[in-house]
């Protein structure tokens, strides 16, 4: 829900997409629906300019002749999956260059998470970060990041190091990210472009003006060397998992659509 929104003409009616960007209004490092949704309400319960409006999902509305939308909220949790390992070295290349949602709140069940659990890789800026730098920080959120932000991790004790295995913090967060998966009216493929926005515009009856395209990056995949492919797999080893599932779940609800 960025502070900055676009607001789009589709068949007559005025739909608010939003841009992502690192200054947000609500910014969310897990899924907490009952969170968001209160974030949410708190911003939108008086009019806004259309220009500078922010939400979590689809906003519809008249536009009034000042130029003031009164919206009706309608929540719809969705979600794009990317092939994991070019997401965790899109990443990546993001921190080499300095960039960082720095007003991002690590929280899980309305608490803050202590540094004896998440220790921050860096403090101010991680610029020039190398891979194998990047790969060796033992809390970099990076590690599966997909799963860990679709799954409720108040299933799996938060970010609590004590009462729960690895083995049953991650068995439990797949579980949960694959339950969140099935339940979303949308989630779409990076890498499937089109069958993605067939299927937005079927689920919401919706049409897009332009047609979707995808911007490869794989040449930074073919640049890695091969010990640090192997090390990096280790680190996507949940996402990996968790693509795989959607992939079939995308194909099924695809042909539901057809």
């Amino acid at each position: 829900m960025a502070c900055d929104g676009s607001v789009w003409p589709v068949m007559g009616q005025y739909g608010l997409w939003l841009k992502e960007t690192c200054d947000w209004a609500c910014l969310f490092i897990v899924w907490n629906p009952a969170v968001m949704r209160g974030c949410v309400n708190n911003i939108e319960t008086r009019p806004r300019r259309i220009h500078r409006a922010s939400a979590w999902g689809s906003l519809y509305g008249k536009r009034m002749g000042n130029g003031i939308a009164h919206c009706t909220c309608a929540y719809f949790y969705i979600t794009l999956l990317r092939d994991p390992m070019s997401r965790y070295l899109s990443e990546w290349r993001h921190q080499r260059l300095g960039q960082h949602c720095k007003d991002a709140k690590l929280q899980c069940d309305g608490k803050r998470v202590e540094l004896f659990d998440i220790r921050p890789c860096f403090y101010d800026t991680w610029h020039g970060v190398s891979l194998d730098e990047f790969m060796e920080c033992r809390d970099n959120l990076a590690v599966n990041r997909q799963t860990r932000m679709i799954a409720d991790v108040t299933k799996s004790k938060c970010y609590y190091r004590r009462g729960i295995t690895p083995e049953k913090r991650t068995e439990a967060q797949l579980e949960s990210a694959k339950q969140n998966l099935q339940q979303m009216p949308f989630f779409g493929l990076t890498e499937r472009q089109t069958e993605t926005q067939h299927m937005f515009e079927k689920t919401f009856g919706r049409k897009f003006k332009t047609s979707f395209t995808y911007l490869n990056d794989a040449e930074e995949e073919d640049m890695i060397s091969e010990d640090e492919f192997v090390h990096l797999m280790q680190h996507i080893e949940l996402d990996m998992q968790l693509y795989l599932y959607a992939a079939e779940l995308f194909k099924e609800k695809l042909r539901t659509v057809i």
